[in-house]
């Protein structure tokens, strides 16, 4: 399960914050856009996420 929570809104800015299970590996769009073009195949982020799928 993930759970997103509103921390803080300030001028126009939402802080959000995240829990979930620490077997459920989370990703910034950024780096999961990497991994799926098999740009991060050796590193320790991809070996997470391979082993959660």
């Amino acid at each position: 399960m993930l759970e997103i929570t509103v921390l803080e809104i300030e001028g126009g800015r939402v802080r959000l914050g995240f829990e979930a299970d620490t077997r459920m590996p989370i990703h910034r769009r950024e780096v999961w856009d990497r991994i799926c073009n098999g740009e991060l195949n050796n590193s320790p982020v991809a070996a997470t996420t391979a082993r959660a799928r």
